[in-house]
Parts: C-alpha cells; structure tokens; sequence
C-alpha cells in the first residue's frame, strides 16, 4: 500500500466516502484532508467545554450559525451552512456540517450569552 492509498482509506474511514475536495494538486487535497480531519475531530488536551460541545451538537455551539436582526421581539437565527432558520436551542446530534465555534475574545463571548439569553 503506497502513502496516498493509506491516506485515502483513512479519509473514506474518518469523513466518509463522499468526501471531495475542490482542488487538483494532491499536495493541496492532503491539506484540506489533514485541516477537515484536525477541525471534526480533536485531540486528547481538549478543552472539557468544546469536548462537551462537541459530543453535544446545538446549533448555539455552531459556527454556521448567525443572528439575525429581526424588528420583532422573538430572536431568529440561521444556518449559513444550510442556508435556513434555525431554533438554537434544539439538539442536532445528525448533523454533518457542525463546525465547532472558534472563540477569540472575551467580548465576542459576551454577546453570544446575551444572544442566547435573548432566545430563551
């Protein structure tokens, strides 16, 4: 079995046979096959709360998500991903498109909360 053989199976094993890439440079396809396999699946030192988040698929704990700026009381969100409204409180466990949320500050931390605060 060559390299690239081993590489293939592994993605046909790990991210499913309908798995492609958009690129032609097997340099390139191995590092989306490497940065996809890193992004579903984290390491052994994972934070306990994205683990948590993780096992636990809502569409609150989603990058795909966004807020919506809606006139009326009630909060809406969508799925920019499935390019429809989304209840964020709701568990998604089927999803393939889940995409942990990357948290890069304190502040944006802040309005995600009052944003779910907003929806219960």
């Amino acid at each position: 079995m060559t390299a690239q053989e081993a590489v293939n199976k592994i993605v046909c094993h790990l991210l499913g046979k309908d798995w492609y890439s958009y690129y032609t440079n097997n340099e390139d396809i191995n590092d989306e096959i490497v940065q996809t396999i890193c992004r579903r699946y984290k390491g052994k030192d994972e934070d306990p709360v994205n683990k948590y988040r993780r096992k636990h698929k809502r569409c609150s704990f989603c990058q795909h998500v966004e807020y919506l700026d809606n006139p009326c009381v009630i909060s809406a969100f969508s799925c920019k991903a499935k390019d429809k409204l989304v209840n964020i409180n709701i568990p998604r466990p089927f999803c393939v498109l889940f995409e942990l949320k990357r948290r890069n500050n304190k502040e944006s931390l802040r309005k995600e909360m009052e944003n779910e605060k907003a929806a219960d």
